[in-house]
């Protein structure tokens, strides 16, 4: 029964609304969100979201005060690298995209990937020799088939006379 002087609406109106803020609060993004974030950005060519989930992934790895901060593996930190590397060689900054690739080097030294594609960097910038000593170096580490073939191209499209090559680089026939 409504009292006198109150209506039906004036009491609905009376009663108080739920706190808006009441649902629960939304979980704090990991690094490894980040990292499959860019990677699904950079099989769709979204170069400058691939770069900016990788810088994300890695800025979380730095912050102490995040609950994953600090808890990347070597691995991990040179992948998050390679994508922020790929990420930006694309939009044309190469010298941040070499600055990435050599961090990722420094994260992971036999994380062969990463000495590739600073390689190629190296190779499209007429640093062919700089090119080689990378790969020389990736194959010190670990004997990828990847860093055989980044190595042969160069080899192949410069002439370059490499003196020092590992036994088990296939030398080019014919």
């Amino acid at each position: 029964m409504v009292r006198p002087g109150r209506t039906w609406l004036s009491r609905k109106k009376a009663q108080p609304a739920m706190a808006k803020e009441s649902h629960p609060a939304q979980p704090v993004p990991s690094f490894a969100d980040y990292i499959i974030d860019a990677d699904r950005a950079l099989q769709l060519r979204d170069w400058a979201a691939a770069a900016s989930a990788a810088a994300a992934a890695l800025a979380i790895d730095r912050d102490s005060s995040h609950p994953q901060g600090g808890a990347m593996t070597p691995r991990q930190r040179a992948a998050a690298s390679v994508q922020l590397g790929c990420g930006l060689r694309e939009q044309g900054d190469l010298p941040g995209a070499e600055n990435a690739f050599r961090t990722a080097i420094a994260a992971d030294p036999e994380y062969d990937e990463a000495c590739y594609y600073l390689g190629r960097l190296l190779q499209r910038g007429s640093r062919a020799s700089d090119a080689a000593a990378i790969y020389l170096e990736g194959l010190k580490a670990t004997k990828s088939a990847l860093l055989r073939r980044g190595l042969l191209l160069v080899r192949g499209r410069h002439q370059l006379r490499l003196h020092v090559l590992p036994d088990r680089v296939p030398r080019r026939c014919g």
